[in-house]
C-alpha cells in the first residue's frame, strides 16, 4: 500500500484515499504519510471488500501477500475487472483460470492503455 500511495501521490492533481482496517490513527500512523484522506474502517482485512468494491477496476501490482490475493479474489466474485500488473506466474495462472475478465500487464504503460480502453468502451 504505501509504495501505492507514494506513486498517486507523485501525479499532479493527486487525491490519495486509504481505507485502513483500523479503527483510528493510533492504530495506523505509519500508514498515513501519504494519503490526502485516511478512512478508518475498524473492520481489520474485512476492508478489502471496500476497497474492491468502490472500483470499477482493481489492479493487482507484483506479488503481494494474502490481502492482496483476497482484494484479487473479491474482484472476480464482484465482477470487476482486473488487471495483474507484473505479478508472478504461479499467480497470473490461477486469477486468470478463475475468470476471463481477468487481464495481465508487464508494465504501468500497459496497464493504463488497457484501462483507458476499458473506460472509452460504451
Amino acid at each position: 500500500m504505501a509504495a501505492a500511495c507514494r506513486g498517486a501521490s507523485r501525479v499532479e492533481g493527486h487525491l490519495v484515499i486509504g481505507v485502513l482496517p483500523g479503527a483510528g490513527l493510533g492504530s495506523e500512523r505509519q500508514h498515513t504519510a501519504e494519503l490526502d484522506v485516511a478512512l478508518f474502517t475498524g473492520m481489520g482485512q474485512a476492508r478489502n471488500l471496500i476497497n474492491v468494491l468502490s472500483a470499477d477496476v482493481v489492479v493487482i501490482c507484483g506479488a503481494g501477500g494474502a490481502g492482496t490475493a483476497s482484494e484479487a479474489a473479491h474482484a472476480i466474485k464482484a465482477g470487476r475487472l482486473l488487471v495483474l500488473l507484473g505479478v508472478p506466474p504461479l499467480w497470473r495462472d490461477f486469477f486468470c483460470s478463475l475468470s476471463g475478465k481477468v487481464q495481465t500487464a508487464e508494465d504501468a504503460e500497459a496497464c493504463c492503455r488497457y484501462i483507458q480502453e476499458c473506460v472509452d468502451q460504451p
